[in-house]
């Protein structure tokens, strides 16, 4: 078990921050990819093949990007990524969750996936003009459906799988999985 005496999960806003960012989705997700026998060609979105042009064109497009730093790890080293999109109104998109394969099995994900359903609360709230009851929202994502351990993360983390579907350019199945969350 790690100790962390500080954890710092912050809004990446300067491209040294974007770049970081790229580094740990592509150690993150280069396992995922190598046991899936993916490739640029065959998965352009996932995350071992990703570059600091895409990620900040999907920050352009509305992602909102998280970084987590710990004094665990080298300063401009991060450790765990995380992103939302709002796609609708009280519906939103959860992506680009990674851990470092050496800071994995340390409850990193799900933290980061609490800090992003606590962000949303608050903004939740404030939208709502801080009435007490704010309407429910929606979390929702996509993953490797035959990726098992990913999907019961999820699970544990109170998704639920809405449907798997094929995609004629992906070699795998994506399990579509949501999240109803009341303020």
């Amino acid at each position: 078990m790690l100790s962390f005496k500080r954890m710092d999960i912050i809004p990446v806003k300067t491209d040294e921050d974007i770049k970081a960012c790229v580094a740990c989705l592509k150690v993150a997700f280069a396992p995922v990819a190598s046991q899936y026998n993916l490739n640029l060609k065959k998965a352009p979105g996932n995350g071992a093949f990703l570059d600091f042009g895409k990620l900040k064109s999907e920050m352009h497009k509305g992602l909102v990007l998280f970084c987590l730093k710990s004094d665990i790890s080298d300063e401009n080293k991060v450790i765990g990524t995380i992103g939302i999109k709002e796609t609708r109104n009280d519906e939103w998109t959860l992506s680009r969750l990674s851990v470092r394969p050496e800071f994995q099995g340390e409850k990193i994900g799900a933290g980061l996936i609490r800090h992003i359903e606590n962000l949303i609360n608050e903004n939740h709230m404030k939208k709502n003009h801080m009435k007490k009851k704010a309407r429910p929202y929606t979390l929702k994502l996509g993953c490797i459906a035959e990726d098992q351990g990913l999907v019961a993360f999820y699970e544990k983390n109170g998704y639920t799988t809405e449907n798997i579907k094929s995609f004629k350019t992906l070699p795998h199945k994506v399990c579509f999985m949501k999240k109803k969350v009341t303020p």
